[in-house]
């Protein structure tokens, strides 16, 4: 049947009867092969499919239902090797395609979370701010999708221990995501914190007018900051008794 319908659908006469009946025939082709794991099989005729029906029949729910089958069995199939990276590539692709479709958004979401734990377990700590952040910019405004931003971006910078081998790139993850949400708190507290290290190996170095800028610099984002208010006093005592 795949090889029939790949070498005649070309041919089919233009008719809505006809497009029913290839239509039917090709889900049936596309089950069999979905359940026997054939995934290249499935979408060569789906794309063989996609290619010969008038624009308007791609729209239609039944068509999408097709799609759907065939990427969520595909995806889940690469979730259960273990093939995270895969899993996700094929549902962001399948998502900026139907964006409106709600199913779709939680295959995402969902194929996005596993693989950001599976990159946070590995310590892949550039590649997790580079999915929360592709999922922040395709799935905007949905707090769960922000709140796992924020975590890849602090995770970065402090539990991976960037802060201490790099301000500037620590400054860049941070500042980027105070952009993208810039009343959120934990964004704010973490870039005081960066200012605290940085301004600590000035103290260390007696370059006490330079950690105050510091300092008060990390003040303008987190102004409640008790650790950069004591460290200011602190530092103003020491500069004092040059």
């Amino acid at each position: 049947m795949n090889s029939f319908l790949l070498e005649n659908l070309d041919s089919i006469p233009v008719d809505k009867s006809y497009y029913d009946q290839i239509i039917n025939s090709s889900a049936i082709a596309i089950d069999f092969n979905v359940d026997k794991n054939d995934f290249e099989s499935a979408e060569n005729i789906f794309n063989k499919l996609e290619s010969v029906l008038p624009d308007e029949m791609l729209k239609e729910d039944y068509f999408i239902r097709i799609e759907l089958a065939i990427k969520s069995n595909k995806i889940q199939n690469k979730i259960i090797r273990g093939d995270y990276e895969a899993a996700y590539s094929i549902a962001t692709d399948l998502y900026v395609k139907n964006k409106d479709n709600s199913k779709v958004l939680d295959i995402y979401l969902q194929c996005g979370n596993i693989y950001m734990q599976n990159l946070g377990l590995n310590r892949e700590t550039d590649r997790l701010v580079e999915v929360a952040d592709s999922m922040f910019t395709n799935a905007p405004g949905i707090k769960s999708v922000e709140d796992n931003f924020v975590l890849a971006c602090i995770n970065a910078v402090v539990k991976a221990g960037l802060y201490k081998t790099n301000h500037y790139k620590s400054k860049e993850i941070l500042f980027a995501a105070n952009k993208k949400l810039p009343n959120n708190k934990g964004i704010k507290e973490t870039i005081a914190y960066l200012y605290h290290e940085i301004a600590m190996a000035e103290i260390r170095n007696r370059n006490y007018k330079k950690a105050l800028e510091i300092l008060n610099d990390g003040l303008k984002y987190d102004p409640e900051n008790w650790e950069l208010k004591h460290e200011i006093e602190l530092t103003k005592g020491l500069l004092n008794k040059r």
